[in-house]
Order: C-alpha cells, then structure tokens, then sequence
C-alpha cells in the first residue's frame, strides 16, 4: 500500500526520515502535511489518532497512530479506497437527484405561472371576444328587422322603396360578413394555441410568393390611393410557406389599414444565414408604450375612422404564426412617421423552385357548365341555403341528409360534384360518399364543408381525394371552385365530342 523501498524500512527508522522521503517523491498535499503525527503536540494528542491520505495514485489510506503501554506507537493503514469511491457515487447521486428535483420545481412553477397568466388572458379574451361578435350580429338582426317591416309596409313598392330595401340586405351582409371574418380569426387563434396547426417547411423561392402578395394587395393599395411596392427577390427560404404567407398578409393588411397616405413596402434583406422580409408604411406609426400591447387580442390602434377598424386579431395571430415556425419578429416604429415589421426567415436551398401556394385564380363571371349538385347536410336551413344559392348560379341542386335520401332524390341522376358536411348524424360525409361511389360506379368530385379544422379531417377527406372548404362558407370561393369544376366538365364533354368525331371520320 505504501510503496516504499525494501532497503529504507528498517529497524530504529525515525519516522521524519519516513516523511522527508514520502514529502519529496510528492506523497502529500499541504493538508497531508497538517495532518501529519509528526506535526502534533504529543502531549496534548488525544488517542488513538486517525486521518485519511490520498496517494497520488488515487489509493485512500486511513491511517490510525495509538500509543502502546510499554512505550512507543502503532500504526495501522487501511485501504477505503472503494469507500470513498461509493460515497463519491452516491454523493453525486443525491446531487443529481437535488438537479432534477431543482428543474422539475421550476418547470412546474413555470407551467403554473404560464397556466395563471392564460386563465387570465382567456377570461380577457372571452370577454372581448363576446363583444365583438355580439355587435354585427347585433346590427345584422336590426337590418334584417328593418328589412322586414320594409317588406310588410312597401308590398308592391316603388323603385326607391325597393333601393332602400337593398341598402338594408346590404348592410346585414355586410354585418353577418364581419362576424364571419371575426369567428376565422379566432378559429386560427385557438388552432395555434392548442397545437392543432403544425409547420411543414420546405425549400421554395421567395420570389413566387411576393409577386403574389403583389399581385394580390396592389389594387387594394391603389383603391385607398396608397403607392405599393414590392421588391423582387431570387433568393430561396425554408419554413412553412403557407403560414409565412398568412404572416405577410396580415402585416400588408394592418399596413393598408392604418396608413392614410403615402406608401408601403414589401422587400428583403439577406443578414447571414437569414432572410430578413419586411413591410414598411408611412403611416400613423405606433407610440412607445403601446407597441407591445398591439400583440394582444383585440388590440387596436385608433384612426379616427371607424369603418376602418380592424378585428384586432391580425398582429395576434403573427405572433403566435412567428413562435410556432421560430422566426424572429421585429418592429420598429415612430407615431407620424410610419411602421416597419421585420420576420427573419432562414434561408433555403439555392435554386428551389417549390411555389408557395397555387396562383389564385381570377374571378369568372359565371359557370361556364351547369352542373348537377348533390348537397348533403344534416341541417335542413344549410341544406336550402346551398341549393337557393346553386340554382341562382345556373346549377341544379340535389339536397339530402343522408345516403338514403340521396339516392331517393337524386332519382337515377349521377351527379357532378358531391358538397357533404363532414358531421353527419352518426356518420361522416366522405362515408357516405364513398358509399355512393360505389353505388354509381363511379369517382364522383367530391368537396367537403366543414367546421372541424384538425388534420385528421383534412388528411383523411385529401385522402379520398377530396378537397376541404372551412366553415362559413364564402360564396365567392365556393363560386369559384364550382367554375372550375364547371370548366374541366366541358373540357371534358369536349374531349368526347372529338374523340367520337375522329372515331367516326375513321369509319
């Protein structure tokens, strides 16, 4: 244990002649050299006297001196190395545990904390939020009673009884389509708060999607008299392209919105790794201690102008669209002279070309097709809503509740184009639609309508090829999507006609 030469232990060895040599080959440490017995008064010594030595090969000695009753000492070493080192294990045992403990204590307060100042921002956000559904639904009944007593008073009534009706449908429209507008927006707030919408990102250039924020905000900006320009880039990102495009439409929006003349500005910088995307306007600029609270729900800033107000969700849902994809968002901003707003988004791989979205498609006038409909709903008033809305648009609806009265009303008719409800009662539509392409033999286009916004509704409708449209329905979009169908249908028609001109041609 000690190491020691055969030829230096030998009877009548002083024991300072012992430590002189341990002392200069290194075998003790300035604490060593405290503990030694050589070091102690001997006559005030307690007995027996034991300490510990660590050689410098990681052995632990305890070493224990007595007196003997006929004179002179006794020693005796020991070996606790494997001592020391179970205690060492076990030391930094209980540290780690008191680490975990320490860290599971602090998350938990953070979650606490986290949760206290949610249940605060809910309460803050209901309460808000009820009242701001409440006034255009509030405004939109008022119209429609106005609307009413007009219609019972003026039967067969002039021209200008017949405008002032008008202007009062109008402006129930235009109050139901504020709420309609305010229930998306807090649809997507609640998709981004509960983890429902998660990122897909890609490569794709970033020049697509300008150019379509350009094409998409420019007569908007020219209608206000606002100059807007959008710088092209070539430049490639990786994120979710779908929500960064959510992203730049709300800040082109609250943009237009709160700037009464000048100009804004769409464009990028490249800093590092990162592209830095920003909108800039000349507008009314936001003050100091205002612009954090401008990221609350609700939140909006005053022009003076009341038809001009927003839902105050736009810069919410920014925030929130910015933490889920982990882009920095930056604003900076001075009252008078304008707002800038910066997203840094990293940058992707040169010369991708993956577009971020479909190029939107122009408005038609009208269905170029009619087309044979099949509407399924498991509420009558949606169900007569869609088929009064299809027949005005030139197309011939077929109503039902359920694959029954589907096949009883559609009387042998295949139709184009199924629009079913996702929820029906104690079924699904894509169930059921499956079940009536198998009746027809055959693939029948199909649209679902749905308020359920989760992933499992879109994957598994895209999956029967299938596409979703959210609830409330927008007329122009769904007008829209049924132009298309009515397109490739007499594309179609078409195709056939001059396949069986050719096949006759070669008879």
């Amino acid at each position: 244990m000690l190491d020691l030469p055969k030829d230096l232990i030998r009877v009548g060895l002083p024991l300072a002649e012992l430590v002189a040599f341990n002392s200069e080959r290194g075998e003790y440490d300035a604490d060593d050299l405290k503990a030694l017995l050589v070091n102690r008064d001997l006559a005030v010594q307690s007995w027996p006297y034991v300490y510990e030595r660590k050689r410098p090969d990681g052995v632990v000695l305890e070493i224990a001196y007595d007196r003997m009753a006929e004179g002179g000492y006794i020693s005796t070493y020991t070996d606790v190395t494997e001592r020391h080192r179970a205690a060492a294990v076990l030391r930094r045992a209980n540290e780690e545990l008191e680490r975990r403990v320490q860290e599971r204590t602090q998350a938990l307060e953070q979650a606490k904390a986290e949760a206290e100042r949610a249940n605060i921002g809910k309460t803050r956000f209901l309460a808000a939020a009820s009242h701001d559904l409440l006034q255009p639904l509030n405004a939109a009944r008022l119209f429609l009673a106005a609307l009413d007593e007009s219609l019972r008073a003026n039967a067969g009534s002039h021209a200008r009884d017949q405008e002032d009706e008008r202007a009062l449908a109008r402006n129930a429209a235009a109050a139901l389509s504020s709420t309609e507008r305010l229930l998306d927006e807090l649809l997507d707030i609640s998709a981004y708060d509960s983890g429902a919408v998660r990122a897909r990102p890609v490569d794709f250039s970033v020049g697509s999607l300008l150019a379509q924020l350009d094409l998409e905000f420019s007569a908007l900006a020219r209608q206000r008299g606002l100059a807007l320009r959008v710088v092209p880039s070539t430049l490639s990102v990786r994120t979710d392209p779908q929500l960064l495009r959510r992203v730049l439409q709300n800040l082109l929006s609250n943009a237009i919105r709160y700037t009464p003349k000048g100009r804004i500005l769409l464009g990028c910088r490249r800093r590092g790794d990162r592209l830095r995307i920003e909108v800039r306007d000349t507008g009314i600029g936001i003050a100091p201690e205002r612009q954090k609270e401008i990221f609350e729900e609700f939140r909006r800033l005053d022009t003076g102008d009341d038809s001009e107000k927003g839902s105050g969700l736009g810069l919410s849902i920014v925030e929130r669209i910015c933490r889920l994809l982990d882009l920095p968002l930056e604003m900076h901003s001075r009252p008078g002279r304008g707002t800038a707003f910066t997203v840094a988004v990293p940058l992707g791989a040169e010369g991708a070309t993956v577009s971020s979205s479909t190029k939107p498609a122009s408005p038609d006038t009208g269905s170029e097709a009619a087309l044979v409909v099949l509407c399924m709903d498991n509420d009558d008033a949606i169900r007569q809503g869609l088929a009064s809305l299809l027949a005005r648009w030139g197309h011939r609806p077929i109503v039902a509740s359920d694959e029954a009265t589907a096949l009883a009303n559609s009387n042998g008719q295949v139709p184009d184009l199924a629009l079913v409800d996702y929820h029906l009662d104690g079924t699904t539509g894509v169930d059921v639609l499956t079940s009536l392409r198998k009746h027809w033999h055959r693939e029948i286009r199909g649209l679902v309508i749905t308020a359920d916004r989760s992933e499992e509704v879109g994957a598994r409708a895209k999956a029967l090829g299938c596409e979703v449209m959210p609830k409330p329905v927008k007329p122009a979009a769904l007008r829209r999507y049924l132009d298309t169908v009515a397109r490739l249908k007499r594309a179609g028609l078409q195709e056939e006609e001059e396949n069986e001109h050719a096949h006759r041609h070669r008879r």
